[in-house]
């Protein structure tokens, strides 16, 4: 099969069973919210006989949080499909990466469809398994990745619990460590890290 056809074959299929997972879909990422949180599955072919899926989730609320400390709460109205494809939103935390193999278009067909569903399916089982939010902050905490920022997201909760005193020493503990997130903007001649923007952020409703 020529690349054309196969991509046409495999996103013909993963669009076809997109509803029956309940998800969405933008710029080739599915994705849905699931109780609290935010899954996202990115299908692609990765081979003449291969195609890989990898799977991510993250809270529903830490975009929101995080916009609102970063002064773009307008991007709270924009589609769904932001949290999935937006550069200024939280990394998600990877659940899975698994690997279809194919050998003609029936397979291929046929394997794109129950994969999709398969990886959805197990994202959800994955938050399932905590009883809280903040069980699965505590258990990423615990088995950290390189890409996602843990830190972060603990101090975003405890903004959106009114816990600015607490976020706000851990973003300082961070930045004595020389940490600073993985996030900047600028300010003035100077990038100011995510980091820096949490404690300003606190120091100023502390001072409400």
């Amino acid at each position: 099969m020529k690349t054309k056809d196969r991509e046409k074959i495999f996103n013909t299929a993963l669009k076809s069973v997109r509803k029956e997972a309940g998800l969405q879909t933008k710029m080739g990422y599915y994705f849905k919210k699931y109780k609290e949180y935010f899954i996202v599955v990115q299908p692609g072919l990765n081979g003449l006989h291969t195609a890989e899926y990898k799977t991510f989730c993250k809270p529903y609320f830490v975009d929101d949080v995080f916009w609102t400390v970063f002064g773009t709460e307008e991007n709270r109205q924009e589609p769904m499909s932001l949290r999935a494809t937006g550069a200024y939103t939280i990394r998600p935390y990877r659940v899975q990466t698994t690997e279809i193999r194919y050998e003609d278009p029936e397979t291929l067909e046929r394997e794109a469809k129950r994969a999709l569903i398969e990886q959805t399916q197990h994202a959800e089982a994955f938050v399932d398994r905590f009883s809280s939010v903040d069980a699965w902050i505590q258990y990423t905490k615990e088995h950290p990745q390189p890409v996602y920022d843990a830190a972060l997201v603990e101090m975003l909760r405890l903004v959106q619990l009114g816990n600015c005193a607490r976020a706000k020493a851990i973003a300082q503990t961070e930045l004595a460590a020389g940490r600073t997130g993985s996030f900047g903007t600028f300010v003035g001649d100077r990038t100011k890290s995510i980091y820096e923007s949490i404690v300003d952020y606190c120091r100023q409703r502390e001072r409400e």
